[in-house]
């Protein structure tokens, strides 16, 4: 790994970003969420939407993405240890079976879409009847034990619902996807945002559902729903959107078309909403109503930003990391087990250090969880999935 020093014209290109990301984090003490997952400062550029992970006090829990084509088995992984296990206390259990207690059954080749809520793991798993899959809410213990089909989803609305977004607050799920149907012989793109009581006593409340958007992200803060839809494609736009989850108020925040639509993630950070995990990171002001570009990557390469650094993977297999204060640019290459064709999966940042999974595609190919701490420049590979 090598450190160098960046040139004149992009110090100063630091220097805007750090302007900008010095006043998205002032001030940014812990977000007080009540009756939701706490929002914390550690895991504020964590990835909630990737459908497969989830980041709760220290602990990490995933399975392999759904793409790789593995069986789902659920894993755990300590952030300060870097301990990663597979979420089972069976005495003598090999892990590769049906019969472990951290398989997960009924995803039918979609990811489990974790959350944590009130201490306990949530996801979504379906079901065969006849002729259709019904979409069942699920929950379990921290340690995998304790599970349990907590409510039936509806099937009308997650038919057509990609992966997309699953939150709980105040004992009620919040749900928000993107899906596709045909009309006139066309795809018809939309979006989708509804909740519904844990109880599953009284029927889903749609909050949204929007024709001409292909993506949707989301994100809680205290007792507010961030909601951002996406039109990719050639005629790009934004849609972005707050929404009250006590008083039930939805509010349009933005709309426009004068930027790349390439995230993967935001995050709610002091007044503004960042967009990670594009061609080009950038923020909005909830106070001014503007739209400011962190950082673009020139070779149009993804992007990600933490509380004081941007992520680049530069190709295949090299990387640069951007220091907001010093300015300086440390460059490498990914370990060698990171590499052969796995496909990377961002986490985002959890106390200052990137983690990634990179997914293999046969039993030969193990897929890998990493971290990178820029803090030391090292890229560790954390597990190397069995």
């Amino acid at each position: 790994m090598e450190k160098i020093t960046a040139d004149k014209r992009v110090f100063a290109f630091i220097i805007v970003i750090a302007a900008s990301i010095a006043a998205l984090t002032c001030g940014c003490a812990k977000q007080q969420a009540y009756k939701g997952e706490l929002e914390i400062e550690e895991s504020r550029f964590f990835f909630v939407d990737s459908g497969f992970a989830a980041y709760h006090e220290g602990t990490l829990y995933f399975t392999e993405p759904a793409f790789s084509g593995r069986k789902p088995f659920v894993y755990f992984a300590d952030t300060k240890t870097g301990e990663c296990m597979p979420l089972c206390g069976k005495p003598e259990c090999s892990h590769d079976n049906n019969n472990c207690n951290a398989y997960l059954d009924g995803l039918y080749g979609g990811n489990p879409l974790f959350t944590v809520y009130n201490n306990k793991i949530y996801w979504r798993r379906f079901e065969k009847a006849k002729t259709e899959l019904i979409p069942i809410l699920c929950s379990m213990n921290l340690d995998g034990t304790m599970r349990k089909d907590v409510m039936s989803l509806d099937y009308a609305l997650e038919e057509f619902m990609n992966v997309g977004f699953l939150g709980i607050y105040d004992g009620k799920l919040f749900r928000c996807g993107s899906g596709e149907t045909v009309e006139d012989s066309e795809p018809v793109y939309s979006v989708t945002v509804y909740s519904q009581e844990l109880t599953g006593e009284a029927d889903p409340n749609v909050i949204l559902h929007m024709k001409g958007y292909n993506g949707i992200l989301a994100r809680m803060n205290g007792n507010v729903l961030y909601i951002a839809c996406f039109a990719r494609g050639e005629d790009e736009k934004l849609l972005l959107l707050s929404y009250n989850m006590d008083d039930e108020t939805l509010t349009e925040l933005y709309s426009g078309s004068d930027f790349p639509c390439s995230a993967q993630s935001i995050f709610v950070v002091g007044d503004s909403i960042v967009f990670s995990g594009g061609i080009t990171a950038y923020s909005y002001s909830l106070n001014n109503g503007e739209i400011s570009p962190i950082s673009s990557d020139p070779d149009k390469h993804l992007v990600f930003v933490s509380e004081d650094r941007i992520f680049t993977f530069t190709s295949a297999s090299t990387y640069s990391c951007t220091d907001f204060s010093s300015g300086s640019v440390c460059t490498g290459e990914l370990p060698d087990e990171c590499l052969d064709g796995r496909l990377k999966y961002p986490l985002g940042s959890i106390d200052g250090t990137f983690y990634f999974f990179f997914a293999g595609f046969s039993e030969e190919q193990k897929s890998v969880l990493a971290s990178y701490d820029p803090s030391d420049d090292c890229f560790s590979v954390l597990a190397m999935l069995p």
